[in-house]
């Protein structure tokens, strides 16, 4: 199966329960069968939040069939990208553990970096959202990544990471960001690390010395 296969599967199942809930609901009010105005209350308050998740499917999903193959990559400062993944992750009231300042190279990302840090923090949460975790940004001289762990797991080896497990279209539609800004989604060996995203740094080329006479 294709990803565009998937994206319309799981589109026209997800899509199915709200727009019961909503057609029931509506079919009530329609009807007059609700007793009491509590009743056509709580019933609007249901219609209401059934129309909002079929909003956010359809938005997914068009946002996916909007995107542009990959843009050339250009370097982007690394302190400033994770200052955008910060924001957007406070934005959602997600706590994100961020290293302090001192990343001295850069990453390549695409001419979208703020699409890109976006797609990290809501991939972040998504993931999260799905027990106690610890989300934390940590970086060496080579890398950048965000990691969601259990709190005391220890280091493990990476290996592939599905965003096809989660409900909805939001962790594919990020993970498919993050992929064509030249980042990579793993997952631990096991549940207590479900997401690592990593960028790669691009350490500065050393100086060449300056040799007198041309030699």
């Amino acid at each position: 199966m294709t990803d565009l296969e998937r994206v319309l599967s799981c589109l026209l199942h997800d899509l199915r329960s709200p727009l019961g809930v909503a057609g029931g609901y509506l079919r009530l009010m329609h009807e007059g069968r609700l007793a009491t105005a509590d009743d056509t209350e709580r019933a609007i308050v249901k219609t209401q939040d059934a129309l909002r998740a079929m909003t956010a499917l359809c938005a997914d999903a068009t946002a996916w069939l909007d995107l542009e193959p990959p843009t050339p990559p250009r370097q982007y400062p690394a302190l400033g990208f994770l200052a955008q993944v910060g924001a957007h992750a406070e934005s959602q009231g997600l706590p994100l553990d961020l290293p302090l300042p001192g990343i001295p190279a850069a990453i390549t990302l695409t001419g979208r970096d703020d699409a890109v840090a976006h797609a990290v923090a809501v991939l972040i949460g998504v993931v999260a959202s799905t027990g106690t975790r610890r989300c934390a940004a940590q970086y060496d001289e080579t890398r950048l990544w965000f990691s969601v762990r259990d709190a005391e797991a220890p280091e493990r080896a990476a290996r592939p990471f599905d965003p096809w497990r989660y409900r909805g279209l939001a962790a594919p539609l990020a993970e498919r960001i993050i992929t064509q800004a030249g980042g990579h989604c793993l997952a631990g060996a096991s549940a207590d690390e479900p997401l690592r995203v990593e960028f790669t740094l691009d350490r500065p080329a050393p100086e060449r010395p300056v040799v007198a006479n041309g030699r």
